[in-house]
């Protein structure tokens, strides 16, 4: 029986110390009967003292008995038994081989080897005597197996009587009640041989040695402060006297022989550890030393397969796919996400409408909901609800054309100059209509936008082309800036007519007169009471019959 503590601390991640204190216990009975004690007794002026010296079972103070048989001369027999207690304290350098792995950042098993010096106090008795009154004799071994033993005294070495000899020597040795502990008496100092002795309880001898220790443990981590273990440990303080027994087991020897080999005390314990401390961090037994290198190589390893690596197969490196579930044939940007130019939460794969405005609801297809159908999304339009087939602006909100005003009756007869022919000196009816009195469309600067108040004069125009088949009309453009702004103005004077009253593009021509300015008593024939700064007169288009 062994038990006991240590304090253990690291002194890096393959060393450590450790201070441990133990008490042990170790009881043995020997079956085989021997004589190797003979000659070694003690003077009985010396016997019970702290220099005892001698083997108890060739005790010379034994009632006039003698360890010779009178008849033979030969040593009686005995049976070698020992009751050892032993206290010790000792240090130890413990190196830990368990913490070192290339494959783990950290092992949970701790394989260690401790060494170092102690001091051990021991105290070891053997029961050799029966006490009869106030006198002891020594036990008839012999007696007590006769019958199981071999008659002839040698040594017994069949093992199927090995149990009825150990049974016949414990019924003898438990037969003695005085001072009896569990079955025994265990009354006698064996020799000693220690350099300190000294007096115990029942003046019985405490040997006190240095000796060296050494454990192998296995130890397994449960948590960070709890881990368990097996050990064995190994106790050497160069002696043979642990069990009371140094002399060789030799029959009739009268002098005996010493053993050649010395005594090794060994434990083989259960270690429960629990760490001390506020430390957050593993003891370092537990800390891989190559740690670092460990994390490097597995880092570096990641690394080259994020590189390697495309799962999605959208053509970005898993490492820098920020997206890395990408759908099959989906364009991504750089970081492997779904490339969505405007937003909309549809991918530009996918989208219909892919430049929808910033905002706007979208449909699965991409496409920014219009709820109205009127051609402007809900997000935009400021008129819910615009019946089907209205004419809306670009907030979504219904154009309501003004009530036409009553078309004056145009007589050109007045303006169809009358013309004097060269060869006969009379005059001719010019056939070709060259000028008509038609109104002007005025625009805002650098516009070229139908505004709504001259609808009407636009009418006009139509109306009267419509009412004169054979007429066409030279669409005139001005601006005092440029002859591009004013071409546009009458493309889109022209445009607003063909697209509503359905006439015929052929009878339009254009000409511009970009970059003249018209202003007070300039060459414009007509004066459009609507008109503010005469200045607004350079935006506008005229209409010319031919």
């Amino acid at each position: 029986f062994s038990g006991g503590g240590d304090i253990e601390k690291a002194v890096g991640h393959l060393v450590s110390l450790r201070v441990l204190g133990a008490y042990s216990f170790a009881r043995g009975l020997n079956s085989k009967l021997n004589r190797g004690y003979a000659g070694h007794g003690v003077s009985p002026a010396n016997e019970g003292k702290n220099g005892y010296y001698g083997n108890p079972f060739a005790s010379s103070k034994l009632g006039g008995e003698s360890y010779y048989d009178a008849q033979t001369g030969v040593s009686k027999a005995v049976a070698y038994n020992y009751a050892s207690k032993m206290m010790d304290i000792s240090t130890q350098v413990v190196f830990h081989v368990g913490n070192i792995n290339y494959y783990k950042e950290q092992n949970k098993w701790d394989l260690y080897l401790g060494v170092g010096p102690g001091v051990m106090a021991y105290q070891t008795l053997v029961d050799a005597k029966q006490r009869v009154g106030n006198d002891y004799k020594l036990y008839d071994f012999e007696g007590a197996v006769k019958g199981v033993t071999p008659t002839d005294g040698t040594y017994f070495d069949d093992l199927r009587y090995d149990r009825e000899v150990r049974k016949a020597l414990q019924n003898l040795l438990s037969s003695d009640n005085d001072d009896q502990k569990n079955g025994y008496n265990y009354e006698s100092d064996v020799e000693s041989d220690a350099p300190i002795r000294l007096e115990g309880k029942k003046k019985h001898i405490v040997n006190v040695r240095p000796m060296a220790n050494a454990s192998l443990g296995l130890r397994y981590k449960v948590s960070r402060r709890i881990e368990v273990g097996l050990e064995q440990r190994m106790i050497y303080a160069a002696t043979d006297l642990f069990d009371g027994v140094r002399w060789q087991e030799k029959q009739g020897n009268p002098r005996g022989v010493l053993s050649r080999n010395n005594d090794v005390w060994g434990n083989t314990v259960v270690n429960i550890g629990l760490r001390l401390g506020k430390n957050s961090t593993d003891a370092l037994w537990w800390v891989n030393p190559i740690n670092k290198q460990a994390q490097a190589t597995a880092d570096n390893t990641k690394l080259l397969k994020g590189i390697a690596d495309d799962t999605d197969g959208d053509g970005v490196a898993d490492l820098f796919d920020k997206s890395p579930d990408t759908p099959n044939n989906v364009t991504v940007d750089g970081s492997g996400k779904v490339l969505d130019t405007d937003m909309d939460g549809v991918a530009d794969a996918l989208d219909e409408q892919p430049f929808t405005a910033k905002g706007c609801p979208v449909d699965a297809k991409g496409v920014a909901k219009d709820s109205d159908g009127d051609g402007v999304p809900d997000c935009r339009d400021k008129e819910s609800g615009t019946k089907a087939g209205a004419l809306v602006d670009a907030n979504g909100r219904a154009i309501v054309m003004p009530e036409m005003p009553a078309i004056p009756t145009f007589d050109c007869s007045k303006c169809v100059p009358v013309v004097k022919d060269d060869k006969t000196g009379t005059q001719v009816v010019q056939t070709t209509i060259r000028e008509c009195n038609l109104p002007s469309a005025h625009f805002d600067n650098g516009s070229s936008v139908i505004k709504q108040e001259f609808y009407p004069d636009l009418f006009y125009v139509a109306k009267y082309m419509l009412d004169h088949g054979d007429v066409s009309v030279n669409v005139i453009g001005q601006d005092d800036k440029s002859d591009a702004v004013a071409r546009k103005r009458a493309e889109s004077a022209i445009n607003f007519i063909v697209g509503n009253f359905g006439i015929d593009r052929g009878r339009f021509t254009i000409s511009t007169n970009g970059g003249i300015k018209v202003g007070p008593g300039g060459n414009m024939s007509n004066k459009n009471p609507k008109v503010g700064p005469l200045d607004y007169l350079n935006r506008r288009v005229d209409f010319e019959c031919k």
